[in-house]
């Protein structure tokens, strides 16, 4: 394959995350209110890893909440990335029909010298190399859906928890009873404490009346 030109040296695209790469992320995102495009720069990565990883840092909810993320498209190093994947791609292709001549030598037993051995062991190990690599990003595709799974989980826990909380809040009531502050809830009056929570069951409320034990 030809090397890699100088305009996509500092891409990695495709390379796994590391903790170094969460510390920039938290910086160069919170801290320094870089907008999406400038993150991704930074970091050489595409749009979808920097919106993942920014979700799984809980640095924001979703994609909508994600800064500049409407002009992304729009910028200098969006058209860098898709021309980096429109080359890779070109490349492989390349690559591939190089190997296919190889292939079609061993099948019409033609006779090998020693240049058509190392081609050969080298189409061997490219081919390695386009299974190893497939394997790393069907796998960083699975980590990246399992992080996004657990944090629509996480977040509908976090709504469920709000939720039955606003329910509790519309059936407790705190009532006045001889200059003294009680609750209601559900028919039982209950002492309040400091922290405003229910207490121990005191008596009950019945026709709009306490009634102590």
């Amino acid at each position: 394959m030809t090397e890699k030109p100088d305009k996509f040296k500092n891409l990695k695209l495709g390379k796994p995350w590391t903790e170094v790469d969460n510390m920039k992320l938290k910086k160069i995102y919170k801290d320094d209110k870089k907008n999406l495009a400038q993150v991704a720069e930074e970091l050489g990565r595409d749009k979808n890893k920097i919106i993942s990883e920014l979700i799984g840092l809980k640095l924001v909810k979703d994609e909508s909440e994600v800064r500049g993320i409407n002009e992304y498209k729009t910028t200098d190093y969006y058209k860098l990335v898709q021309e980096y994947y429109s080359w890779q791609k070109d490349e492989k292709n390349k690559k591939i029909q190089e190997e296919k001549k190889t292939i079609k030598k061993i099948a019409n037993n033609e006779i090998f010298d020693k240049e058509d051995f190392k081609s050969l062991k080298e189409t061997i190990n490219y081919l390695v190399e386009v299974v190893q690599e497939q394997t790393m990003s069907i796998k960083l595709l699975k980590t990246e859906i399992e992080q996004l799974n657990k944090n629509k989980t996480d977040e509908k826990i976090e709504e469920n928890i709000e939720e039955n909380n606003q329910k509790l809040d519309k059936e407790y009531k705190t009532i006045k009873h001889k200059k003294k502050e009680y609750i209601v809830y559900k028919n039982n009056v209950y002492a309040k404490t400091e922290n405003n929570k229910k207490g121990v069951l005191v008596g009950t409320f019945e026709d709009g009346k306490v009634c102590l034990n």
